[in-house]
């Protein structure tokens, strides 16, 4: 699958789209889109934030379950939480199979300190 790349327009070809639609996810707080409420991620703010006190096991589980939900393009191999300082999430890198290709990747997600470096 294609389709357009978010920001800037252009067209994108499927290892790109998928690494952009986990993106999108991770990025996503739940409760956000107006037409799909349930859409994104559990483990942030509204302003894009990481929710504090979660462990890495508990970001990992909610990361693939949302992934697993709204991309069922590629099979997920491993979702690693990166914490940073006060153990909060820092990033997400996610290692995938596309299941049309058999092609493997990996992606990683990175998270803002505060909602001001979004």
């Amino acid at each position: 699958m294609a389709g357009t790349d978010r920001r800037t327009g252009k067209w994108i070809a499927s290892p790109a789209h998928i690494r952009q639609s986990i993106e999108v996810i991770l990025t996503t707080p739940v409760g956000t889109r107006v037409m799909r409420r349930e859409f994104g991620f559990d483990a942030i703010h509204e302003d894009g934030r990481p929710k504090e006190g979660l462990t890495a096991d508990s970001i990992e589980e909610s990361a693939r379950a949302a992934l697993i939900r709204w991309e069922p393009r590629v099979e997920f191999r491993t979702i690693t939480a990166i914490l940073g300082g006060k153990q909060t999430l820092a990033a997400i890198k996610v290692s995938y199979q596309d299941k049309e290709t058999g092609d493997t990747d990996e992606t990683t997600v990175l998270f803002p300190v505060s909602g001001k470096e979004k």
